[in-house]
């Protein structure tokens, strides 16, 4: 008899991040596409700011997963 796990599970969180620097705007332009379906994008005036705010974008998708599996 076989028995399957009936427990949800997390998705694989696949990235793709592209950083870019404006010099017509003179800031830095950032987009992530998570899940292979959603995507976020933002500017900040530097690139640890851009990076900064891709991390935090990135811990904010994680807790909505994880939210999600424990519904």
């Amino acid at each position: 008899m076989s028995e399957t796990n009936s427990a949800k599970c997390r998705q694989n969180l696949n990235l793709d991040i592209k950083l870019w620097f404006s010099p017509i705007m003179n800031e830095y332009h950032w987009t992530l596409i998570t899940y292979e379906t959603d995507m976020h994008a933002g500017t900040a005036p530097s690139v640890e700011k851009a990076l900064a705010d891709v991390n935090t974008t990135i811990e904010h998708v994680m807790a909505q997963e994880n939210v999600r599996i424990h519904e």
